[in-house]
């Protein structure tokens, strides 16, 4: 606002070191948010603010909440719990942190590869529009 009154001021030839004309000039440029041109921004602006006052606090807990379940459900579950699973089939031995890792690997670079091959074929940007 302090450069929409700036301007203001500019254009109304009105001087900057009145704290009176500092005033009216700062009216002005509220008021100027305020006209039909820019109600609808500004209506947006405002409501965003109230609904991210009002529901973001509980939408961040829920987010974050799925969040971590998803981590501890996919791969890095694997991650965590492969050596243990792994030696739990009878693997014994101070590789096998490493072949769990290497196995990982190699599984998720199987799985991409085509996936990144359909999306250099297609275009991102038909992928992303769903066509």
């Amino acid at each position: 606002m302090r450069v929409e009154t700036a301007l203001i001021q500019r254009t109304l030839g009105l001087e900057t070191t009145s704290n009176v004309f500092n005033l009216k000039a700062e009216l002005q440029a509220w008021k100027k948010l305020f006209e039909v041109k820019f109600r609808d921004r500004t209506l947006i602006g405002v409501l965003i603010m109230f609904f991210q006052r009002l529901i973001f606090p509980y939408l961040l807990i829920y987010d974050r909440s799925i969040d971590s379940l998803l981590e501890w459900s996919g791969i890095n579950a694997l991650l965590y719990y492969g050596p243990t699973l792994v030696r739990s089939i009878g693997m014994r031995g101070d590789t096998v942190p490493l072949l769990v890792a290497g196995g990982i690997g190699i599984v998720q670079l199987l799985a991409v590869l085509p996936a990144i091959i359909w999306i250099d074929k297609v275009g991102r940007r038909l992928l992303l529009r769903g066509e």
